[in-house]
């Protein structure tokens, strides 16, 4: 329960501190994020430094990879990685494999509650 409860205290802080808010990525439906793919080919340098943190790397990875098939974001990455992932991927997802969704967190009495915004 502790644990649950600082994670919760962390989303509400790291809401905070972005700019644009908090945001969370999530994979189209038909990907599979836990793909040893994602390890080898998005984040191998965070799987490496993170082995044992899977869901970390999962999270990142994630978050890696709509950049990746973002046309602005994929601008600020290395473009070798980006033609790399790309040539690489095998998913049959038209567009972004990876959907971008703002979150609000909100206390509500004690309890933090995280509730999905529209980004348009």
């Amino acid at each position: 329960m502790g644990n649950a409860c600082h994670r919760r205290d962390d989303a509400f802080v790291a809401s905070l501190l972005c700019d644009k808010g908090h945001v969370r990525h999530k994979p189209q439906a038909g990907l599979d994020a836990k793909d040893n793919w994602m390890h080898t080919e998005v984040t191998p340098n965070i799987k490496e430094r993170f082995e044992n943190d899977i869901p970390l790397c999962q999270v990142l990875g994630t978050a890696r990879l709509w950049s990746v098939f973002d046309d602005e974001a994929s601008l600020l990455l290395p473009q070798e990685d980006v033609a790399r992932i790309r040539h690489s991927f095998q998913g049959d997802i038209e567009g972004n494999p990876v959907t971008k969704t703002l979150l609000e967190i909100m206390r509500v009495g004690a309890r933090l509650q995280t509730v999905h915004a529209s980004l348009e």
